[in-house]
């Protein structure tokens, strides 16, 4: 359990990091509504690793629970909203905000 969480707080944090640069970078209309999705989740998966150093075994269904409501997540569309976004700009030859 200790390198689940240790690998899903490095994931996260590696992953939203890159996409929230994107998001800027780009303009993305709903950053803000996107960054605070990404915040929530943070929250939740560090509170999860302080829970599993407090009591492991009862961390393991908590672990679980973060898996499936994540996946119940229309992260699909979101992610397709972005990545549209980001073709368009890439297309029209955005000049990034840097």
């Amino acid at each position: 359990m200790k390198n689940l969480f240790d690998f899903l707080v490095d994931f996260l944090d590696l992953h939203f990091e890159g996409e929230e640069i994107q998001m800027e970078a780009t303009r993305y209309p709903d950053l803000k509504k996107h960054k605070a999705f990404y915040d929530r989740l943070r929250i939740r998966v560090h509170t999860l690793v302080e829970d599993f150093h407090k009591d492991p075994e009862g961390a393991e269904a908590k672990v679980v629970a973060l898996v499936q409501d994540w996946l119940d997540q229309p992260i699909g569309g979101k992610d397709k909203k972005k990545a549209k976004h980001f073709l368009e700009c890439v297309s029209q030859a955005f000049t990034p905000r840097f």
